[in-house]
């Protein structure tokens, strides 16, 4: 999974999470100490950092393990965690696959439904318009006072596997600043 149907490349986290399914045996269920150590020592070129020149830290991987089973990827029982999930042969289904879990995963952080979430979205994007601020995912945040790290984290990386999807009606554009897409 690398570059989008316009050229440009699919998120990070998308990436990442697609690159650990993929790793992962089906129906065999491992704590989550063993599966970021599998994860890591599979050395996936998605989570190596050409800038620092090492793999990202396994401390690392297991927050994008829990991530996977916060939009229910995975499923845990007894610390023990079980894919739940039918992998995908094309990027597109892959990319619209994860973005409906990405956007069941914002309703669950915004406490609204599914179906209410783009517009939500949209009348927070369109109120900082308004009031002279640009929609960045910081200024997004913080309207939705979203607080604490890790928190946010969760939000950023939903709303980027969310925009990934090619039904999305939004798109991350640099600086990183909510945009809609031409209809």
């Amino acid at each position: 999974m690398e570059t989008k149907p316009d050229g440009r490349l699919y998120s990070r986290i998308l990436r990442r999470i697609v690159a650990i399914i993929q790793a992962l045996p089906e129906d065999r269920d491992m704590t989550l100490g063993e599966l970021a150590e599998q994860i890591y020592e599979n050395n996936l070129p998605e989570f190596y950092l050409e800038r620092f020149h090492r793999s990202v830290s396994v401390q690392r991987i297991r927050d994008y393990i829990r991530y996977l089973r916060d939009i229910k990827v995975l499923v845990s029982h007894d610390d023990k965690f079980i894919l739940n999930f039918q992998k995908k042969t094309a990027d597109q289904e892959w990319a619209q696959t994860m973005s409906d879990r990405a956007l069941e995963h914002l309703a669950i952080i915004l406490k609204k439904r599914p179906d209410k979430v783009p517009d939500l979205l949209e009348a927070r994007r369109n109120r900082l318009l308004k009031s002279r601020r640009i929609p960045t995912l910081n200024a997004i945040i913080t309207d939705f006072e979203i607080e604490g790290g890790r928190p946010q984290e969760l939000f950023r990386w939903s709303l980027h596997v969310y925009t990934d999807g090619p039904t999305c009606p939004f798109d991350i554009r640099r600086h990183p600043v909510l945009i809609t897409t031409a209809k």
